[in-house]
């Protein structure tokens, strides 16, 4: 009888109102497309703090001076006179170059791959972080320390490149050998 009388005093009375006040409910559940947009804000927010585009820019230039580097390489003595068909073909890369790193195409899907890559409040402290003094000094000096970290490697490169020469050298001079050995296949009878 007791413990019939507790439950009575504990259960709502009937037709009483049984949500919680005002002041601590939750706010209703967004849906997933508010999500998905709520992320792909902060995910675009980052990628602009941390300056994906100027990087992305900085990796074309780069490319454009790879190729002018390496269609310049051939184009003394003789090969002189192949200058205008060269140039020709530099515009052509280069136009290349830039369709592959446009922002414009680029951009959602960078977006995109950030959001995947991170739940909203992942996203939420990463933003707060590189909006930060701390979080923008971080990603000035990241692009310093990438070209220094680039100048030492490629030194480093320029060190053992001799090395990788005469190794490449001897592998070729190998399969050579290796293939001087093997016996003669007779040709296919017709």
């Amino acid at each position: 009888m007791a413990a019939m009388a507790l439950l009575t005093l504990l259960a709502p009375a009937a037709g009483a109102e049984t949500a919680a006040p005002a002041e601590t409910r939750k706010a209703p559940r967004r849906t997933l497309e508010q999500l998905a947009e709520s992320k792909r804000t902060l995910a675009a927010e980052l990628v602009r703090l941390t300056r994906v585009e100027q990087r992305l820019a900085a990796m074309a230039a780069d490319s454009h001076a790879g190729l002018d580097a390496q269609l310049n390489q051939g184009l003394n003595g003789p090969a002189a006179q192949f200058r205008p068909i060269v140039e020709e073909y530099r515009v052509k890369l280069h136009a290349i170059v830039n369709e592959g790193f446009d922002w414009k195409s680029l951009q959602g899907d960078i977006v995109n791959a950030h959001a995947d890559a991170y739940s909203e409040a992942e996203l939420k402290e990463l933003v707060a972080f590189f909006g930060s003094k701390v979080g923008k000094a971080y990603v000035e000096n990241s692009e310093k320390l990438g070209a220094s970290i680039g100048a030492i490697t490629g030194a480093r490169m320029e060190t053992i490149r001799p090395r990788i020469q005469s190794t490449l050298y001897e592998l070729d001079l190998r399969i050579r050998q290796a293939a001087q050995q093997q016996p003669q296949q007779p040709a296919p009878a017709k």
